[in-house]
């Protein structure tokens, strides 16, 4: 039997690709094949990039409004943790985390002349992560103090308590042991995540208001009127009070008093602290006499400052949360604990991570369409060429080499429809990315436009697979032209 050149098969299919008879009836089938296959892949890129868009959009704001990984104190009865130098430099150190931040949370309320509304007060300064807050503000601006009398809310939340910036709302900040703390402040800015849970929720303060407001630890109050100088605690009654000579040890007096100070001579400088232990920290003030029955006071500001809710992480990789959150935690002192974003928003995340499984049916209806498509596809053309087929076999073909003949050819077919999936499924994907014009209702999905991003090593990937796996299975079609008989084709006329 003679030899056929392994190539060959090739050669005839890209012959075959190239044959343009109009008269050929395979031909409209082959088209709607590969528009079929075509659009099966466009739908698979653009499902792939809604999906990862929508993941990673949602997951960046979730993160922005809280953090990877959230340091909590593990004391129900203090939910605050007192700021540590040591164990923040212990936090920055662990590899993978890129920042460590204090923040300050409490529950509260805001209140106009018509409505109100219950919300999370979230601390805004110097030390915290504006990252979310700055590329939001949709007008006016951030704080400029920790102290500062005003504040910034979602434009969800601004409509609905009939508000605008410069505008006046009371808040109402609850602590932990259910104390109220009542302030009037302006709205400094808006801003517009287009989250709307989250949006809802939060509205940004200064830091300082949440810290004091919550009691979190000791303040010293002095007052001196005229010669007489006494000293309370503010927050936590339990302090004890020392009063000393700027400089030294010894102490002159002690508790709050009130003392006379007409016998200190002008020029002393007193050194007032009041120690609330461990639990509650120190507060500090300078009382120095300028001349008779003449006191400046001049205080420190609180053990509040040095008080937080606790530390927000980011971390580089999202992929690394579990591990990192393990390390974390091996770095803290007794007694503090860490949760993980996945763990406050367990439903956000589980709602997320089905998304992988529409992806996954999208996949996999795609393939199973192109394989449908081109199974039909090559048996119309198998009919058609079967007069091809019987002289090939006649002048010596093995049937391996015929049906490769065909699987050669439709692989050339799918291809096509490839390449025109691909340029319709990325143009898409750019043209949502560069205008934003398919728009999406944020009661019902978070966002108010469909996000994409697309990881090209993550595509190319999957159409590899669907491409290996679709021209594989064109073995099963070809099948057919080994079951054509050269004398079923030859017929004397």
């Amino acid at each position: 039997m003679p030899q056929t050149k392994p190539h060959l098969p090739r050669l005839i299919a890209r012959r075959m690709a190239k044959d343009r008879n109009a008269q050929s009836w395979s031909r409209p089938v082959v088209q709607m094949a590969t528009i079929g296959v075509g659009l099966g892949v466009a739908l698979m890129i653009v499902a792939l990039a809604v999906v990862t868009g929508f993941q990673r959009e949602i997951r960046e704001l979730a993160i922005g409004f809280q953090s990877h990984i959230t340091v909590l104190s593990g004391d129900i009865s203090r939910p605050w943790v007192a700021r540590d130098g040591e164990v923040e430099r212990l936090l920055r150190e662990v590899p993978g985390v890129e920042n460590v931040t204090p923040f300050a949370s409490l529950p509260g309320i805001c209140e106009t002349k018509e409505e109100l509304a219950g919300v999370i007060l979230k601390g805004t300064g110097p030390e915290t992560n504006n990252e979310l807050l700055l590329g939001a503000l949709t007008e006016g601006h951030m704080p400029n103090s920790l102290t500062a009398d005003s504040l910034v809310l979602s434009v969800v939340l601004a409509r609905r308590l009939r508000l605008e910036t410069g505008g006046r709302v009371a808040i109402y900040m609850v602590s932990d042991k259910g104390d109220i703390r009542p302030r009037v402040m302006t709205v400094a800015g808006l801003y517009d995540t287009g989250m709307l849970e989250f949006d809802e929720q939060f509205v940004f303060v200064p830091m300082g208001h949440l810290q004091r407001a919550g009691g979190w630890g000791v303040e010293l109050l002095v007052t001196a009127r005229g010669d007489t100088l006494a000293a309370r605690a503010i927050g936590e009654p339990t302090g004890v009070v020392d009063w000393r000579h700027a400089g030294e040890e010894a102490v002159m007096l002690r508790g709050g008093g009130p003392f006379d100070g007409s016998a200190f001579p002008s020029g002393t400088e007193l050194f007032v602290v009041l120690d609330g232990g461990d639990r509650w920290g120190a507060d500090t003030a300078w009382v120095t006499k300028r001349g008779p029955a003449d006191w400046v006071v001049a205080h420190a500001g609180g053990a509040w400052r040095r008080r937080a809710s606790g530390y927000e992480i980011r971390i580089a990789d999202f992929r690394e949360l579990q591990d990192l959150d393990d390390a974390v935690y091996r770095a803290l002192p007794f007694g503090w604990r860490t949760e993980t974003v996945l763990a406050s928003s367990p439903e956000l995340f589980a709602w997320l991570s089905m998304l992988d499984l529409n992806v996954e049916v999208i996949i996999g209806l795609m393939v199973l369409i192109a394989i449908i498509n081109m199974s039909s596809a090559m048996l119309i053309i198998i009919l058609e060429r079967r007069p091809m087929v019987g002289m090939l076999r006649a002048l010596g073909m093995p049937v391996g080499q015929v049906m490769r003949i065909f699987v050669w050819h439709g692989a050339r077919i799918l291809g096509r429809g490839f390449l025109a999936g691909n340029a319709l499924g990325l143009g898409l994907v750019a043209l949502q990315a560069l205008t934003g014009w398919v728009r999406l209702d944020p009661a019902a999905y978070y966002l108010d436009r469909v996000p994409v991003d697309l990881d090209v090593w993550t595509l190319v990937a999957l159409e590899l697979g669907a491409f290996v796996v679709s021209a594989g299975m064109l073995w099963l079609p070809g099948l057919a032209s080994a079951q054509i008989r050269p004398a079923q084709t030859f017929r004397l006329r």
